[in-house]
């Protein structure tokens, strides 16, 4: 059969467009997901530079209230979402019920693990004690007590772990199930106030907090997409076949 040179040219053209359509679609996706984060960044800085001069007044304010609020059944229910056994519990239940199976489950355990370690150098880095104990915000004492117990110091304040670890989960889950977004981040911000109320930490602390968990987050997202697509629970921008954009 007699090859036809101008539809070869007009195929090689389409191919090329195509070749170009997806090299803009990616960049347009990478250009789109820096704005986000440095808006995100922005926004934070200015949060967290605005809570610093609250810090003492919150903590004086909340100071007698805090024996009760430490005691109640309530915070203790939210202080669940601090600890990392309640992680890998509903890892489980990830990695059974959830499209992602055990991508998704292992997403959430290393964001848990990341987040604690992060929070761990960075409190003995700090050395800023807990409002319960003193209320100086702005008195600091890095490395107490040097090397051999840089984990067994007790009562440093910044930043919270529990809040931490709140919001490392509540981004990891909301990136595996985005239409519940709302309801992990009510959460994570519920145990970061709880934090705050029972004294146990400063407004800063836990703002701190946040960050500590959402980079903590998309870390361990971009860590376990490199061993296969993570599924997302379907939105309403998702179909079943539809392919998840690793994380940059």
């Amino acid at each position: 059969m007699n090859s036809n040179p101008l539809r070869e040219q007009i195929d090689g053209m389409c191919s090329e467009m195509r070749h170009c359509a997806r090299f803009l679609r990616k960049r347009m996706a990478e250009r789109l997901r820096a704005d986000k984060m440095l808006r995100l960044g922005l926004i934070w800085l200015a949060v967290f530079a605005l809570s610093l001069p609250l810090d003492v007044f919150v903590a004086e304010s909340v100071s007698p209230y805090a024996r009760e609020v430490k005691r109640s059944d309530l915070a203790r229910e939210i202080k669940h979402g601090g600890h990392f056994g309640f992680t890998l519990f509903v890892a489980v239940f990830v990695c059974l019920l959830h499209r992602s199976s055990w991508r998704g489950a292992a997403a959430l355990c290393l964001a848990g693990m990341i987040s604690g370690l992060i929070y761990s150098v960075m409190k003995m880095a700090v050395g800023r004690k807990r409002p319960v104990v003193e209320i100086v915000p702005f008195s600091f004492d890095p490395f107490p007590g040097g090397f051999p117990e840089f984990f067994f110091v007790g009562n440093m304040s910044f930043p919270s772990g529990h809040a931490a670890l709140g919001f490392a989960s509540a981004v990891t889950l909301s990136y595996l199930m985005p239409r519940a977004a709302w309801a992990f981040y009510t959460l994570a911000v519920l145990l970061a106030a709880e934090r705050v109320a029972e004294n146990a930490h400063y407004l800063s602390d836990v703002v701190a907090s946040a960050a500590v968990g959402y980079l903590s987050a998309r870390l361990a997202i971009h860590i376990i997409s490199r061993f296969g697509k993570i599924e997302r629970a379907l939105s309403g921008l998702e179909t079943e076949n539809s392919s998840v954009v690793r994380p940059a």
